[in-house]
């Protein structure tokens, strides 16, 4: 493997979950249009945002760790299929 592919490799995921934590930091934005007071609004804006802050968490602790990062990230994606 040479190594332009072991950069690819090495970077694509973590660039890839920046990127859906930002996609889902983007729901949270729906909040602004409800008209609720500030802090109510600051509430449901932290709601919101909780799907966000978990995967930055995860991403944080794959980002040193790469096998708790595979754990964890398997074990939301189950939670989020049996949720839904």
């Amino acid at each position: 493997m040479n190594q332009t592919a072991k950069r690819l490799l090495f970077w694509s995921p973590r660039i890839l979950c920046i990127a859906f934590a930002v996609f889902l930091g983007l729901f949270a934005l729906d909040v602004f249009n409800e008209h609720l007071g500030f802090w109510k609004t600051l509430l449901a804006l932290a709601i919101h945002l909780v799907p966000a802050v978990l995967v930055v968490l995860v991403l944080a602790l794959s980002w040193k760790w790469e096998w708790v990062g595979a754990v964890c990230f398997a074990a939301l994606g189950i939670l989020y299929a049996a949720s839904v």
